[in-house]
């Protein structure tokens, strides 16, 4: 079996499978493991550098901050090596969820998200990920871990802040929490709730108009 690669921008699937609709020849690939082992290395970090922390809120969020600086470069890159075509930046909120769920995500970890939803008439949606690429090697001790098996601290902040960054890069601002949501099948199910920012929501209504 070939080893499973991540790349700057996307990552391989293990048994060839191409990423619909983004070309893949000039992007650099590393190993998956090799991925893993940078990941689980800057989770420990988190902990103690440039500080040690006082509560688990402050590693998650070192790690979206850390995200986030990846998901702007993200984008930035994209604006580079992607044909014209591709370039179109959206314009609404539900264009840019699209794009996010279905293109970048297949791009950044190898398939679609699950499922966007949104919260009633509310301005927060959520986003699932039944098995977050970055949890798939990395543990909390028994002490961060509740008794219904939740983590109470998500190492999903990165992903979460890869979102944020780039929204944020997208002209979209919104802030991103991130919760561990696991079920019986899906341990590592993780849920990510993008709030956007008031003058996001104030400029869709007026293209509404």
């Amino acid at each position: 079996m070939r080893p499973r690669t991540i790349a700057a921008g996307k990552v391989v699937p293990e048994k060839g499978g191409s990423v619909a609709d983004f070309p893949s020849s000039e992007h650099t690939q590393v190993a998956f493991s090799a991925f893993s082992f940078l990941f689980s290395e800057l989770c420990v970090r988190a902990y103690t550098f440039p500080t040690k922390v006082r509560n688990v809120e402050e590693v998650e969020a070192r790690l979206t901050s850390l995200g986030a600086h990846v998901g702007t470069r993200l984008i930035m890159l994209s604006s580079v090596r992607d044909p014209v075509e591709l370039q179109r930046r959206p314009l609404t909120i539900d264009a840019v969820l699209k794009l996010l769920q279905e293109k970048l995500w297949t791009r950044w970890f190898g398939r679609a998200a699950n499922e966007i939803q949104r919260e009633g008439n509310s301005d927060r949606f959520f986003l699932f990920d039944s098995d977050p690429i970055v949890l798939r090697h990395v543990h909390p001790s028994p002490d961060y871990i509740d008794s219904e098996g939740r983590w109470n601290v998500n190492y999903a902040g990165f992903m979460g802040g890869i979102i944020q960054g780039a929204l944020q890069s997208m002209g979209f601002e919104a802030e991103v929490q991130t919760y561990h949501q696991p079920a019986p099948s899906k341990p590592h199910q993780s849920l990510f709730v993008i709030e956007f920012a008031k003058h996001v929501w104030d400029r869709e209504r007026r293209m509404r108009t």
